[in-house]
């Protein structure tokens, strides 16, 4: 440029002539900024006749360490012209347009450029220079020894280090030869240059290194490439961006480094993306970012804590796989493993947990074992390791170890280990389980404290628990010292020396169902014990509810409890002794028992006996009302009323049902359910019905 230059250019250091450019005598050399001032100043003067310059050719060869003096775009767009055949022979004759319009840079950039390019021809050993920026106290002769050189050679060995590029950032090759050859070379010899001997020790702390070490040698180099000098004021501030943004566990975002830096995200960005580009601009080798993902690989699945334990040989101190996948993503380098957010249902809605698993085909087991344990602690509240993982092999044939398990499990809300020997766990929140719930319906009835028989009983007679997969394979029902550490984590529970459970505070009687509670009334109604006959009689007309819904009811309610056949009580609750005696002598008038002896039946008069009252939801001409077996065939015929208020009635020969007989008896005034006393006068064949309580008219 220096032709071109006819008058000083003014500037902070006063007036510059063009020699001055070419041979700086002044004290202190002059900074990058004030370089690049000058050349906006020589083009702006130039602008009017810049024809001469733009067809003058650069004359700036391309020497084997022109690399070394590019960064980002430029470094890129030109590596990628010196690709093509030819390129660098011809470039030293292209002409200043030519170069531009291949480059796409402003002309003062450009200038840049080839000022950093030319540079290199006077700096003896490019590589040297770079290194002596980054480790300034290189020793210029050093003898080295066996032991040395067997580290030296066990890394060049390393396949990393064979598949080094030529224009690594780290590890460049030298005087236009690979890294690994130079360095063969280099190590038989007798004593090494400090160049080269510093080039050794960077090797041997680069094949050990954890990844921790590593991106902190990358940011140096980074920095370097970036062109910051170890005094710039911004080094150390850049430094923190960079290593907030990517080291830790599991790094930051962009408006978490902001705010702890007083930073603006854009500014953050533009920091961090300014150093990726340095790294993503020339060839990378990672080797202990390799072995962390290549170690990562074979232990996948895990959750992420559990991989920061198992590889914390490989991470180094404070650093988290997370964090390495992301920066590996923002290098553009695809890692082999990935975060999977594996999503399960908890009281809070749908939440993820974060995973890590093989990037080539994800894995589902995961999915499916969170599910199954889900569908286990929602009816029972706990479940197994060894179940689920039964599961996985028999649904995905996958077979997982109890830690593999263990690690997912961690991650999900709410795990808590009942039993760590035999693998028992909850997780969610088992205080909203199906078995809480029938906990509650419990204490809702229960007088004074429940042992922990009664709640077992309590909890298993829920037929549907075992029949609610289609598959058959039913719930994990788990053993009584299991049961006893899942309660034991209800806080509204308490629970004393002998396992007996009492609530902190009482527990509403709308914990039970409406067919539940009306249940519970009728028993406490007849003395704390009831027929199932009395129940239906209620439910099945005055509450609308199907006799299927009432068998169900009375066989899974954990607030009822069966004392014998067609006879029940109130779970939680003394069985009462009278309650039970009556219960069973109304059971036997209602089955026909303690009948009268055949011989006692005089039916050449009048005979009366108690009937109950049809409680069916069918209408009443087609209702039935059955007769008492020991009346059974002595009985039949049509009756006429004795008073002709009420229809006739008929029942055939060795038939129970009474046909007529309902629509009489309500008519009469007789409840559906009720018992009511039926007069039969076989001779005449005529009946009467007298209620219950009423006073029998003479017969």
């Amino acid at each position: 440029m220096r032709p071109f230059v006819k008058s000083a250019l003014p500037s902070v250091h006063g007036d510059v002539e063009a020699h001055e450019l070419f041979n700086w005598q002044r004290q202190g050399l002059p900074s990058a900024r004030f370089a690049a001032e000058m050349r906006e100043m020589i083009v702006a003067r130039r602008r009017a006749s810049f024809d001469v310059i733009w067809n003058s050719p650069i004359g700036v060869r391309l020497t084997d360490e022109w690399h070394l003096a590019t960064s980002g775009t430029e470094r890129a767009r030109l590596l990628a012209l010196t690709r093509s055949a030819g390129f660098t022979q011809a470039f030293p004759s292209m002409t200043l347009r030519q170069v531009k319009d291949a480059l796409k840079m402003p002309v003062a950039e450009l200038l840049g450029l080839l000022a950093r390019i030319e540079a290199t021809y006077w700096v003896g050993q490019p590589v040297g220079a770079r290194m002596v920026a980054l480790a300034p106290q290189v020793s210029p002769n050093v003898c080295v020894d066996d032991t040395f050189r067997a580290a030296v050679e066990d890394c060049l060995n390393a396949a990393w280090v064979k598949g080094l590029d030529i224009d690594d950032l780290r590890f460049p090759g030298v005087a236009g030869s690979a890294l690994a050859p130079w360095l063969t070379q280099q190590i038989a010899k007798p004593s090494l240059s400090g160049f080269a001997h510093e080039l050794c020790v960077r090797l041997i702390a680069a094949h050990k290194a954890t990844w921790a070490e590593e991106l902190e040698d990358l940011l140096r180099h980074a920095l370097v490439d970036a062109g910051l000098r170890p005094d710039h004021a911004g080094l150390q501030r850049r430094r923190e961006l960079f290593l907030g943004r990517f080291a830790g566990l599991e790094g930051a975002t962009l408006q978490a480094v902001a705010d702890v830096h007083d930073l603006t995200r854009e500014r953050v960005r533009q920091i961090c993306e300014g150093l990726l580009a340095s790294l993503r601009a020339r060839p990378l080798a990672l080797p202990a970012l390799d072995r962390l993902f290549a170690s990562a690989s074979r232990v996948m699945p895990l959750s992420a804590t559990a991989a920061n334990e198992q590889l914390q040989r490989f991470l180094g101190e404070g650093a988290g796989i997370i964090a390495a996948i992301d920066f590996a993503k923002e290098l553009g380098v695809a890692p082999p493993i990935q975060v999977v957010a594996t999503r399960t249902s908890t009281s809070d809605g749908i939440r993820s947990i974060a995973m890590l698993d093989l990037a080539v085909e994800p894995s589902t087991w995961m999915r499916v074992a969170l599910s199954e344990a889900r569908r286990d602690c929602t009816f029972v509240g706990c479940t197994n390791f060894i179940r689920i993982a039964g599961i996985l092999a028999i649904k995905e044939g996958v077979a997982q170890n109890e830690d593999t398990l263990r690690s997912l499990f961690e991650r999900a809300p709410g795990f808590r280990i009942l039993d760590a020997e035999s693998g028992w766990f909850t997780l969610i929140d088992s205080d909203i389980s199906a078995a809480a719930a029938r906990m509650r319906k419990l204490m809702s009835v229960a007088v004074g404290s429940v042992e922990i028989d009664a709640v077992i009983s309590a909890l298993v007679t829920d037929d549907a628990w075992f029949y609610r997969d289609g598959a058959g394979r039913g719930l994990a029902m788990p053993p009584l010292h299991v049961m006893t550490a899942l309660i034991g984590g209800w806080n509204w529970l308490t629970a004393n020396a002998h396992n007996k459970y009492t609530p902190k505070a009482t527990v509403a009687r709308d914990a039970l169902s409406p067919t539940e509670a009306t249940i519970v009334s009728i028993i406490e109604e007849h003395g704390g014990a009831a027929t199932r006959n009395e129940i239906a009689a209620r439910l099945v007309v005055l509450g609308g509810v199907s006799n299927m819904a009432v068998s169900v009811a009375l066989s899974s309610s954990p607030a009822i409890q069966k004392l014998e056949h067609s006879i029940y009580a109130i779970r939680g609750r003394p069985i009462p002794a009278q309650g039970l005696i009556d219960a069973r002598r109304r059971r036997e008038v209602e089955v026909g028992r303690n009948a009268p002896l055949e011989g006692a039946v005089d039916l050449t008069c009048p005979y009366r006996f108690s009937v109950t009252q049809s409680a069916s939801m069918e209408p009443l001409r087609r209702q039935v009302v059955y007769l008492p077996k020991f009346l059974l065939g002595k009985i039949y015929g049509t009756f006429a009323h004795k008073g002709e208020s009420l229809p006739p009635i008929n029942i055939k020969a060795n038939s129970q049902q009474f046909f007529s007989l309902a629509l009489s008896a309500n008519k009469a005034g007789v409840a559906p359910g009720d018992r009511f006393d039926l007069v039969i006068d076989m001779p005449n064949q005529n009946y009467e019905i007298i209620p219950a309580k009423a006073t029998p008219p003479p017969l």
